[in-house]
């Protein structure tokens, strides 16, 4: 942890540590107070909200701000968005029938609605329409996940620096009210309509409350589940990399990676798309050859504003280094001299 004048550093370890933390604090207060229990208010949501107020507290007693190293959050995410579905089944979907049916098409209602609301609010305000749907289903039904891969895309085409703030609010909210009002909503509609559920029927995910003390979760059965996850992110980065030979990465991969300071990948994409080779483009960046990596970022298909983003972000380039589009909108090189800086690279 490393504190500097006004804002509390928490390394990613820390705060992977914290966050068990607020889970388990989150799980025991859903567990002795029966209301949250009741209403299904899920356990990182009561955790994270006394974890907020805490934050706050912190903040306006001593004027100290809490920023958390989230590394880790981006691994588990892939985990996360891996694991989702991976128990579903075509015959589960069959099954669903018409019930399953009207809850598609409810959804598909309420994604127009959230955009509508969103990009009319975002008008309203002077922002392009694009953050209204950031701020609409792509957080609202998408979730964090979404918001992740796509601020980045929003950042850098509407040049609104702070699209993933905005996204991850808007997500972070929605959970919030989706949870405290959609549960006690649910209650009262079983209550409204005498719906008892199946007690022999087999949960889907986790293990009935009253069976938690006699039904325990092995080590066999950790490490299967971890082994299906990585080989199906296995897939996934092949596929990439598949892609990635093909030249279709794509800036918003790029960017999102740039923003959460994965620069190896960076790099590494950034090689795969141009041809060069990956050591050449290392070396180019190390000495903040700034010629070279925009060369690069044209050879990929990268506009301008984007490559002097790359350099602004890319450690270590100085900002004294970094070159910024002409008074037109274009590279600061001609074609000719991109492409030599490149032939360069690959002798």
């Amino acid at each position: 942890m490393l504190q500097t004048s006004n804002v509390i550093e928490v390394d990613s370890f820390l705060a992977l540590t914290i966050g068990i933390i607020v889970y388990f604090t989150g799980a025991k207060l859903n567990e002795r107070i029966h209301f949250l229990r009741g209403y299904n208010i899920p356990d990182p949501v009561t955790g994270g909200m006394i974890a907020s107020l805490v934050a706050l507290a912190l903040y306006l007693l001593t004027g100290k701000e809490l920023s958390y190293d989230l590394t880790t959050r981006d691994i588990l995410l892939v985990y996360f968005f891996t694991a989702i579905g991976i128990n579903a089944r075509i015959s589960d979907l069959i099954k669903g029938g018409k019930p399953l049916a009207i809850l598609l098409a409810l959804t598909l209602v309420y994604i127009v609605l959230q955009d509508a609301a969103g990009v009319a609010a975002a008008l309203a305000i002077g922002q392009p329409s694009a953050m209204g749907v950031l701020a609409g289903s792509a957080s609202l039904i998408g979730g964090h996940g979404t918001v992740i891969a796509w601020a980045p895309e929003i950042a850098e085409r509407y040049g609104i620096t702070n699209a993933l703030e905005i996204g991850i609010a808007s997500a972070t909210l929605g959970l919030v009210v989706a949870s405290l009002i959609g549960g006690p909503i649910a209650k009262v509609l079983m209550a409204w309509g005498n719906i008892t559920a199946d007690s022999n029927a087999k949960l889907t995910v986790g293990i009935p409350h009253e069976r938690e003390d006699i039904e325990k979760i092995n080590h066999t059965s950790i490490m299967a589940v971890i082994l299906v996850l990585h080989v199906a992110i296995i897939v996934g980065f092949i596929e990439a990399y598949a892609e990635a030979k093909k030249g279709r990465i794509g800036a918003h991969k790029v960017m999102r990676s740039l923003n959460r300071g994965d620069y190896s990948y960076v790099v590494a994409a950034m090689a795969l798309m141009s041809g060069v080779t990956h050591e050449q483009l290392v070396k180019a960046v190390l000495e903040s050859d700034t010629r070279k990596l925009i060369s690069v970022a044209w050879k990929c298909g990268f506009d301008p504003f984007m490559a002097e983003t790359i350099q602004k972000k890319l450690p270590p380039i100085k900002d004294s280094d970094v070159l910024a589009p002409d008074s037109g909108g274009r590279f600061p090189f001609d074609p000719t001299d991109m492409d030599s800086a490149l032939n360069s690279m690959q002798t």
